[in-house]
């Protein structure tokens, strides 16, 4: 019986790091328009000169907004790779408490 539960946590863990690693890829491609999208807009109100005394504020506007972008994609990024790393041990300790349990309910038969 308590092998049967074991075996139940192994793949509900197994199942767990599948969307963990789902997750994770989501995580990583969710922010890759983000920043070509600021840049267009950025190009355009730098290159319009109809705004006059403005140009020097928009410029410093963009750059601050550059950097947040980069901050964010840093943020995506360690994301991924810490949603990555539980998913491996997810899967790792999942596969390990299967074989485990597999050999345990053989050597009770």
């Amino acid at each position: 019986m308590i092998v049967r539960k074991i075996q139940i946590t192994a793949l509900l863990m197994l199942l767990l790091s599948g969307v963990c690693a789902v997750k994770s890829a989501t995580v990583l491609f969710s922010g890759d328009h983000l920043g070509s999208r600021v840049e267009n807009a950025c190009f355009g109100l730098a290159t319009d000169h109809s705004m006059g005394s403005n140009e020097q504020r928009v410029a410093e506007s963009c750059q601050a907004l550059r950097k947040e972008i980069h901050s964010l994609r840093e943020a995506q990024i360690n994301g991924f790779l810490w949603l990555l790393v539980v998913a491996g041990a997810l899967f790792a300790w999942g596969s390990a408490l299967l074989v485990w349990s597999r050999a345990a309910n053989r050597a009770v038969i």
